[in-house]
């Protein structure tokens, strides 16, 4: 149903996980996404407060659909706490194959991205009349 299994997508996610442990000072900025299908079409909503539409590039390549965005690092002066997160992201979703690509969409509101993939038209249910002799 999603199309084939994507050996970077996991390699992106265990990378990342590393680089998170692993970091020292400030962490890495890794938004929270959820993909769901509603009706005739599926959504991906991705959790970006902060982050500014001109930091967001999304791109269908090759069965994925990758999103990459910042949010940029706000230079109030010294911190003497910091526990809000910075910096670039990239994720990888896999596309199902029933997907009409050139009809992908997307909106920023409220810091949420939500992005639209409609089912093809000749990939969703056809109602078949029942005709008597």
């Amino acid at each position: 149903m999603f199309g084939r299994f994507d050996p970077f997508e996991e390699l992106n996610m265990i990378t990342d996980m590393f680089l998170d442990f692993f970091s020292e000072g400030e962490k890495r900025y890794f938004p929270a996404l959820n993909l769901y299908q509603n009706g005739d079409k599926y959504e991906v909503k991705v959790i970006v407060p902060g982050v500014k539409k001109e930091d967001l590039e999304i791109e269908a390549v090759e069965g994925s659909l990758r999103i990459k965005g910042e949010r940029k690092r706000e230079e109030d002066g010294n911190y003497l706490r910091q526990e809000r997160t910075s910096g670039e992201f990239i994720k990888t979703v896999n596309i199902p194959e029933n997907v009409a690509i050139d009809k992908i969409s997307a909106t920023l509101k409220d810091g949420i991205l939500t992005i639209t993939m409609p089912i093809k038209e000749e990939a969703k249910p056809k109602k078949i009349e029942v005709k008597a002799n």
